[in-house]
C-alpha cells in the first residue's frame, strides 16, 4: 500500500460525521469505562483492554454505545465493527456467538511487525460542489492500491515507522508526529496550499484506526482508514 500523491494519503483515516454515536452515548454510566477490543481476524480472537472509553471506541468505528456495560467491541473478517456481550469462564472470555480470547492477552501490549492493509472511507467533505466528487474519486483510487505496507514498529507503536512502511514517494506527505500516550498519535503536515492533520490509535496489536483531515483548494476532507496487520 502506498500513499496517494494527490492528497498525500493512500494509508490514513478520519472519523468524521459521526456525532450522532457522541449523542447516543450520552448519558449512559458506562461511557467512560475501558474498551475491551476483541481483534478475531484469521479465525481467532485476540481480546486486550484498550486505552480508549467505550464511548470513544464508539465514536471513532460509527456505532452506537452499547446498552450492556460488559459488550465488547468485535473486529473479524468480512464484517464490520460491532459490540457483542462478552462473559468470564475460566481463564477465557467469551464473546456472544461462541467466539473466545484469552484472558492473558490483557497485559502490556504493542504493534506487531509485519504487512499491513487498510480501507479508507470518506467520513465527510465541505467546500465547493466538486469537492465530493474530487473526495469519492480520491478514496476509490486508494481503495484500489492493493500494495501492502511492512511495518517494523521497533517494540513501540511509532506512526513515523508506520508512515516509512507505506513508501510514500516524493511528493506524498510526510507529517510530523506526536506520541500522546502509548497507543495514540498526532500527526501534521501538508504543503503548497493544503494542510493535513492526522489522529492515530492503537486498538489491538493488529489494528489501529488513523483518522485525517484534509484542506486546501477550497474543499476539506474527512477520512477514516482501519488499517490490521494481514500477515
Amino acid at each position: 500500500m502506498a500513499v496517494s500523491t494527490q492528497f498525500h494519503l493512500a494509508f490514513i483515516l478520519f472519523s468524521a460525521g459521526v456525532a450522532l454515536s457522541a449523542f447516543a452515548a450520552f448519558g449512559q454510566a458506562h461511557a467512560d469505562q475501558k474498551a475491551v477490543v476483541a481483534d478475531c481476524t484469521g479465525g481467532e480472537c485476540r481480546c486486550v483492554l484498550s486505552d480508549m472509553t467505550m464511548n470513544d471506541v464508539a465514536i471513532v468505528t460509527g456505532t452506537d454505545l452499547p446498552a450492556d456495560p460488559e459488550a465488547a467491541m468485535v473486529f473479524a473478517d468480512g464484517e464490520p465493527p460491532r459490540w457483542a456481550s462478552l462473559t468470564r469462564t475460566g481463564s477465557e472470555f467469551v464473546l456472544a456467538g461462541g467466539r473466545r480470547c484469552d484472558l492473558g492477552l490483557f497485559q502490556d501490549w504493542t504493534p506487531e511487525d509485519g504487512l499491513w492493509n487498510g480501507r479508507t472511507d470518506l467520513a465527510g467533505v465541505s467546500g465547493a460542489a466538486e469537492c465530493r466528487q474530487l473526495g469519492a474519486l480520491a478514496v476509490e483510487m486508494m481503495n484500489s492500491d492493493t500494495r501492502l505496507a511492512r511495518v517494523a514498529w521497533g517494540g513501540r507503536f511509532d506512526m513515523a515507522r508506520f508512515w516509512q512502511g507505506t513508501d510514500p514517494g516524493p511528493g506524498d506527505d510526510r507529517p510530523v508526529w506526536t506520541q500522546v500516550d502509548a497507543h495514540t498519535a498526532t500527526g501534521a503536515g501538508g504543503g503548497d496550499g493544503v494542510v493535513t492533520w492526522y489522529r492515530a490509535r492503537l486498538l489491538s496489536p493488529v489494528r489501529l484506526i488513523l483518522e485525517t483531515r484534509i484542506a486546501g483548494d477550497g474543499c476539506s476532507f474527512d477520512l477514516r482508514t482501519e488499517a490490521f496487520r494481514q500477515e
